[in-house]
């Protein structure tokens, strides 16, 4: 989906429906539904309304239809130091061994637990 005139047929189809009247949360599913693809999606969005591509994408995450996909993991050590979240918009998924560009630089998942808050897909100890 990162092909422009693959996006000119999603700009098209939220000016559609922003003439429907549909709703942030019918447009963002429909976009969903069609592209798969968070990037794609907000930049489609972005055209669409005339946004920066942060804005959009800030409008996308507010929905439940992206909020339906996203995965969010705890970052810790093997030592049990929390490092933070990450977060996934498309839903991505992690086992032993991937690595992880985390904020804190490279690492790699050495072990996934699943975490006290339901919220969380799971806990990646990394090293």
């Amino acid at each position: 989906m990162s092909d422009e005139t693959a996006i000119e047929p999603l700009v098209a189809g939220v000016h559609a429906l922003e003439a429907e009247g549909r709703s942030d949360e019918e447009i963002a599913q429909w976009l969903w539904e069609r592209s798969r693809n968070f990037a794609a999606s907000g930049k489609a969005l972005a055209l669409a309304r005339n946004l920066d591509r942060s804005t959009a994408w800030d409008e996308l995450r507010a929905t439940a239809a992206w909020q339906r996909v996203e995965t969010r993991f705890r970052i810790v050590t093997a030592s049990g130091q929390s490092l933070g979240e990450y977060r996934s918009v498309n839903g991505r998924t992690f086992v032993l061994g991937d690595p992880l560009d985390f904020m804190h630089g490279p690492c790699q998942v050495l072990a996934v637990e699943i975490d006290e808050d339901p919220r969380i897909t799971a806990r990646l100890h990394v090293g």
